[in-house]
């Protein structure tokens, strides 16, 4: 059979073939040896210019990033006291050659028993290099002086640093030093303090070793001594208690700082300076001076001791007819410093009044600073004004008498009992207190003792003076130095004034006050003590007074 083939039709498409795509493909392939050419030239000229152009500028840079500046602190200016025993001193941590930077490490031999003179240092904070006012700059990893000497003479203290170059190498590491600027030391100084004197003055307290017929700790005490030589007005001893140890600050010792501050004892608190108390009776050398300079009373006049005196409802009564019943008698102005007799005080107060008062105690230097150099406490002297704008009330005759036995509202700080009673000590004459020793220098400055006459009579000096040397006689209130003589057998005469002030904090013992300059006639050295609630002064301060003469005069 024929095989048929089976019938087809020619078909359409819609598939072209142009020749303009054949020419692009062309192009393509031309276009990428041309980028891959350009790319390589400016691969090629940047090369060249890093290289060749400015390859000395990177090499330098590429050395100046293996250097590194390390800072070598200028070792601080030693702190002497009087006699030449360095109080404090620093040392350094490494030598010029390590591969660190040199930090001064400070040390501080007699420990807490300087702590508040001497004070400490303490990173500089923004705010501390934002008002640095000395020639050296503050950066955020310096050390400054925050208290005490160290802060009062940081300008002086501080040296400039130095600094030293060290090169590192590809892995960091430190290398060689290349270069060394060497540091310039601080200024030394030299204190009026007495370190000897100061270290027997904490052994008495630490060591509860006084004598009296009192059971004491003193330990448990908060304490301020003070002694000066009252001619200069150095300080000799400049003591609060409790303590602390400032290396504690040098070694940022967080966890023990942060006890100090939280502690309510307050030992990082310099009391004889910020600390304020009623004085009590050791105000009454003023009081006396007030009323012979004023008229208020002749050297011989005498006033009689009732035992109490009257303003309007309220008695005021004498301290030794409150305890035991007895009075004085007739008393005049010797045999009132001799006693301390309130009522003396109560009725020559009255003659004065207020104002008079307060113009004597300022004169004094209550009220304000004594110019010690640290920041200190004013205190209170009052007065009817002051009383209606603070306490808005009108000043009463009891007002009077409570301050003319330093009670009521007058605050004083231990340094301006100090400074008021070394006038006496010192034949009318107030030595401003020093903290450097007279014949030492500062720079270009020369310190000198600044002693000005108050303008108090001879004879009014000699008044008040005859009544201190017989309250540390037979008869006085200021018994432990009844017949004092040292171990040697020599008999050294003071003067001296007890006080005993109530406490703001009722039901609390009063404060124990006593002031003291020996040898009488030609004192060499005067001594004011406060034992914060204690008792009475005759009992407490009065026999840590005497151990601390006996020891000095001993030497």
């Amino acid at each position: 059979m024929p095989i048929r083939i089976a019938p087809f039709s020619k078909q359409s498409s819609s598939i072209t073939f142009k020749e303009q795509e054949s020419y692009r493909l062309v192009w393509y392939h031309a276009l990428i040896p041309v980028i891959v050419i350009v790319g390589a030239l400016l691969v090629s000229v940047r090369l060249f210019d890093l290289t060749i152009v400015k390859g000395t500028y990177y090499a330098t840079l590429a050395e100046d990033n293996s250097l590194k500046e390390l800072r070598i602190e200028a070792k601080r200016g030693t702190i002497f006291d009087r006699s030449g025993t360095a109080i404090a001193e620093s040392t350094s941590s490494g030598s010029l050659d390590d591969m660190r930077s040199i930090t001064g490490v400070r040390a501080y031999p007699f420990g807490a028993s300087l702590a508040h003179m001497l004070g400490y240092r303490q990173l500089a904070t923004p705010e501390d290099i934002k008002n640095y006012a000395c020639r050296v700059q503050l950066t955020a990893q310096d050390t400054i002086g925050k208290a005490g000497i160290e802060k009062l003479f940081d300008c002086e203290l501080r040296g400039t640093d130095g600094y030293k170059l060290v090169q590192h190498d590809a892995r960091g590491r430190q290398v060689r030093v290349l270069a060394i600027k060497d540091p310039r030391p601080g200024e030394s100084i030299t204190l009026a303090v007495d370190s000897r004197l100061q270290q027997d003055a904490y052994d008495i307290i630490v060591n509860n070793r006084i004598k009296t017929n009192k059971a004491i700790d003193l330990k448990e005490h908060a304490i301020s001594i003070i002694a000066t030589k009252p001619t200069t007005g150095e300080v000799l001893t400049l003591l609060s208690y409790p303590s602390f140890d400032p290396i504690l600050f040098e070694k940022r010792d967080g966890k023990a700082i942060t006890a100090l501050v939280k502690d309510p004892r307050q030992p990082l608190f310099p009391r004889p300076w910020l600390g304020v108390y009623p004085p009590g009776s050791v105000f009454k050398t003023t009081m006396a001076t007030a009323a012979l300079e004023e008229a208020a009373i002749t050297g011989d006049e005498t006033i009689e001791d009732t035992g109490e005196v009257e303003a309007g409802q309220q008695t005021f009564g004498n301290w030794f007819y409150i305890r035991y019943g007895k009075t004085d008698g007739q008393v005049d102005l010797v045999k009132s410093l001799q006693r301390s007799n309130d009522i003396y005080y109560y009725l020559i107060g009255q003659r004065l009044q207020v104002e008079g008062i307060k113009k004597w105690a300022h004169l004094f230097g209550y009220g304000s600073s004594t110019g010690l150099g640290f920041p200190e406490a004013e205190g209170v002297v009052p007065s009817a004004f002051w009383k209606k704008e603070t306490i808005k009330e009108r000043w009463y005759l009891g007002d009077t008498y409570n301050l003319s036995i330093g009670q009521g509202y007058l605050l004083t700080t231990p340094m301006q009992v100090h400074q008021a009673n070394t006038i006496i000590a010192n034949d009318g004459k107030l030595c401003a207190p020093l903290l450097l020793k007279a014949e030492s220098r500062i720079g270009a400055t020369t310190s000198h003792p600044s002693c000005k006459p108050v303008g108090i009579q001879k004879e009014t000096i000699a008044i008040v003076k005859e009544g201190m040397s017989k309250a540390c006689q037979v008869g006085g209130t200021g018994w432990p130095f009844f017949n004092w003589q040292l171990p040697d057998g020599r008999l050294i005469p003071v003067g001296c004034k007890t006080g005993t002030a109530e406490s703001k904090q009722k039901g609390h013992p009063p404060h124990a006050w006593f002031t003291v300059f020996a040898p009488f006639h030609e004192p060499e050295i005067h001594v004011t003590i406060l034992v914060e609630e204690a008792g009475d002064g005759s009992d407490v301060a009065a026999p840590i007074a005497k151990e601390m003469l006996t020891n000095y005069f001993m030497r």
